[in-house]
């Protein structure tokens, strides 16, 4: 059986919530993608997360459990 991906819309503000999802994402064991429209990007990518439109929610998908990376989902996650 193959691995759940979780898929969750959260919101990017400002360069610190990149920074903090490209050093999340880096520490993590499991793979992290950011979804915005038609594009995917690594969450690992500084420059790929700096072309996003921070006006707009993003989805994250990934298929692993790190509780500091859960914690920035929830404080970032669409109301």
């Amino acid at each position: 059986m193959g691995q759940v991906i979780e898929c969750r819309d959260i919101q990017l503000n400002d360069m610190n919530d990149i920074k903090q999802l490209v050093a999340l994402a880096s520490q993590v064991d499991f793979y992290v993608d950011v979804q915005s429209g038609h594009s995917t990007i690594d969450a690992e990518s500084v420059l790929g997360l700096l072309s996003l439109d921070l006006h707009r929610p993003v989805t994250l998908a990934y298929n692993g459990y790190d509780k500091n990376f859960e914690a920035f989902v929830s404080a970032h996650k669409c109301a």
